[in-house]
């Protein structure tokens, strides 16, 4: 349910991409242990709310908590919100052809060029299939980036896997309503290595 902070985020990285992925790198194993020592956390810190007990709730509880850390870019709802994010998390926005990580997103949220000043949920969809859930839906919002304007009509699809008990989220994609899909994608190498030659059928 990025509003959407890949939204943001993937139209400030189009016009610098091709610099950063000069640079890329993996990330570190220091960088998964400190992921995996926040998820260790994630309870002590609240960012599920402790009335979420059902699997539908659990996630609606992350959905709205994200939406709202946006606008309140609280520290400790975003260190919440890093612990239930996996270390390959990605984001992706059809419409820019860019795919972010979880540093990216999360250094979106909480930068202060990104101002969000309401959003609006209409009833979304969730169904989990044992291990693995998907949440799916559309929101509007307004807010700026560096003073311009970055609201709108958005529609979203977030993937969630349940592990060590716990849900974690995996993959995100969103755009702004009524864009054209674009060609080609965009990002930092260790999320853009393809794991399939590809195919052709005639």
């Amino acid at each position: 349910m990025i509003t959407r902070a890949l939204f943001v985020i993937s139209v400030v990285l189009c016009s610098s991409i091709d610099v950063e992925l000069a640079s890329a790198s993996e990330p570190s194993e220091s960088l998964l242990n400190a992921d995996r020592a926040l998820a260790s956390q994630s309870h002590s810190i609240g960012f599920v709310a402790a009335a979420a007990q059902t699997p539908e709730a659990e996630l609606a509880a992350i959905e709205k908590n994200f939406a709202q850390v946006q606008i309140t870019k609280d520290p400790k709802t975003i260190e919440a919100l890093s612990a239930v994010m996996a270390a390959d998390f990605y984001s992706f926005n059809p419409t820019r052809g860019v795919r972010i990580t979880k540093k990216q997103l999360l250094d979106a949220v909480a930068s202060p060029k990104y101002v969000v000043t309401s959003m609006d949920f209409p009833p979304f969809f969730i169904h989990v299939y044992g291990s693995t859930a998907i949440a799916e839906g559309t929101n509007t919002s307004t807010a700026t980036w560096d003073g311009q304007n970055a609201g709108g009509s958005f529609v979203w699809f977030d993937v969630f896997e349940k592990r060590n008990g716990r849900w974690i989220w995996i993959v995100s994609q969103s755009s702004k309503a009524d864009e054209k899909i674009a060609a080609d994608i965009h990002c930092e190498k260790f999320i853009c290595t393809t794991s399939h030659p590809g195919f052709s059928l005639k």
